[in-house]
């Protein structure tokens, strides 16, 4: 049961991993759960703040900091290209489908979100060359 709900950005410019595949110190941490308890985001969003074109992703990771994120320690969970940005415009990442059910909505319907466990962080970037300005990355749901 959600008790607290959250929405947590940050501008993205220099915060860059090499590849969707490569998570590394180059994020920048959205939800901190190593002292909260565990959470559920419910939406991840790029705010367009430029006209830059790029992609960004989100990582799990159970680092306990980002000077440690590696490979080993993070996994990528929600990913976004954006062809063609507008300043003013909205962006979602398509979240991964969780297990739980959605009652009366017909056949084939799910969650979505990322559930971030207590001893988590979920940490974004952007990927590839760094934008001169760039777009506001943010997630919001709620603390359970």
């Amino acid at each position: 049961m959600i008790d607290r709900p959250f929405a947590r950005g940050r501008l993205i410019t220099s915060q860059v991993v090499a590849d969707f595949r490569t998570p590394g110190t180059g994020v920048t941490v959205l939800l901190d759960c190593t002292e909260n308890d565990g959470a559920i985001v419910d939406t991840a969003f790029v705010f367009g703040a430029s006209t830059n074109t790029g992609e960004v992703a989100l990582y799990l990771t159970t680092a306990g900091n980002v000077i440690n994120i590696s490979n080993s320690n993070s996994w990528p969970v929600a990913y976004l290209n954006i062809p063609s940005a507008v300043v003013g415009g909205h962006y979602f990442l398509d979240l991964p489908e969780l297990l739980t059910p959605i009652p009366r909505v017909g056949s084939g319907a799910k969650n979505r979100g990322i559930l971030v466990e207590k001893g988590e962080i979920l940490v974004g970037a952007k990927i590839g060359a760094p934008w001169n300005s760039g777009h506001f990355l943010g997630v919001q749901g709620g603390f359970f």
